[in-house]
């Protein structure tokens, strides 16, 4: 692999995991809203709860994107990549066997495996298909605790191959733009102040 096939494979990464670690943020956003701001969920109940199953869908299909050693564009096949005729490639003046072993060891631990196994799962069973004898969804559940592992083992990972072999050191945090922080609370503002509005000119 020459500089720049693993510059366009490691784009593709790059566009995966930011746009799983994006709508992980939003999907908590919208589980803080659902249950500690019930005046704005109860609002905006059939908008939030539909983009809170779209967010779980989005982040499943993601993460089996990046982490399923089946998929084409995931880290395992890009390891492969990078491992595949290895001492005629470019990438020996930068990373030594021994690095990117350590990097994908990390990023496949037995937790995290375990993690996969459950991703995979509910992928085929749920979101691409929906198989009539699946598994329990409460069986294979990702909880906060494992998503939060996964973003941070990827964003590791990837970090350590821009900066080895690009010398870049990349920023993965998202600004409020991206978030659209506080979007429900701007919205109940304005809608008191309609209301408000609409309350002095019928008066």
């Amino acid at each position: 692999m020459n500089k720049s096939e693993l510059r366009k494979e490691l784009d593709e990464l790059v566009h995966i995991f930011l746009s799983a670690k994006l709508y992980y943020l939003d999907f908590k956003y919208l589980h803080l809203i659902k249950n500690t701001l019930p005046s704005i969920y109860s609002t905006y109940k059939t908008f939030i709860d539909r983009m809170y199953y779209a967010s779980c869908v989005i982040i499943i299909l993601n993460f089996n994107k990046l982490l399923s050693k089946r998929d084409k564009s995931g880290f395992w096949k890009f390891k492969n990549r990078l491992t595949d005729n290895y001492h005629n490639s470019e990438i020996k003046e930068y990373l030594s066997i021994s690095e990117i072993n350590i990097l994908i060891n990390d990023l496949y631990s037995e937790k995290i495996v375990s993690i996969i196994s459950k991703i995979e799962t509910t992928r085929d069973e749920y979101y691409a298909h929906f198989d009539k004898n699946r598994t329990d969804f409460d069986e294979i559940k990702i909880n906060a605790l494992e998503t939060d592992l996964i973003i941070s083992k990827s964003e590791i990972f990837l970090k350590n191959i821009e900066l080895k072999y690009f010398d870049l050191d990349r920023d993965y945090s998202m600004t409020e733009r991206e978030l659209g922080c506080n979007l429900f609370e701007e919205l109940e503002k304005y809608r008191f102040k309609r209301m408000d509005s609409n309350h002095k000119n019928n008066s």
